[in-house]
């Protein structure tokens, strides 16, 4: 049976790991989310929100008065956000797609970019980290990875001196 939690709940980003569904108020574009939307995604860009029988399903919309929006607009929100994340990555962000979306391993994927899978892997960490939360600000992928590459390298080199 799926762990239908509510992620709002969740107190760190992992704590979500393992679900099998999230209803639209769930997502807040934790790492386990945006893995469950890229999984998921040619399902979310045709209109249609996963279940928890994994079968697909209109999602209705309930409307409080006012501007009266498609019910297939919230799928694609979703896909399309995490679609805009990625795109700030550049090529390290197709590494992501084609590695949740499509299921393709580190050793094809590092065959095709011509890098060790170990780097594969360490750049699909950094993008999903890059990518995560819900208050995202688009800022530049290439100098938030070189400082945080270089804040570990210095927080490692401390605790060996020390």
């Amino acid at each position: 049976m799926a762990n239908t939690i509510s992620c709002s709940r969740c107190k760190g980003k992992w704590d979500c790991l393992g679900k099998e569904y999230y209803s639209p108020g769930d997502i807040k574009f934790c790492v386990p989310q945006i893995q469950w939307v890229l999984a998921n995604g040619e399902l979310l860009n045709s209109g249609s929100w996963v279940t928890e029988s994994s079968s697909a399903v209109d999602m209705p919309r309930v409307q409080k008065g006012g501007r009266k929006t498609a019910k297939f607009i919230n799928p694609l929100e979703v896909f399309a956000e995490v679609s805009r994340r990625l795109e700030w990555c550049g090529l390290d962000g197709l590494l992501v797609y084609l590695f949740y979306g499509y299921s393709l391993d580190e050793f094809l994927l590092g065959k095709y970019y011509r890098l060790q899978p170990q780097e594969v892997r360490h750049r699909i960490e950094a993008v999903m980290w890059f990518c995560s939360g819900f208050n995202f600000f688009p800022r530049p992928y290439r100098r938030w990875h070189i400082y945080r590459d270089f804040e570990n390298w210095k927080s490692q080199r401390e605790v060996k001196v020390g």
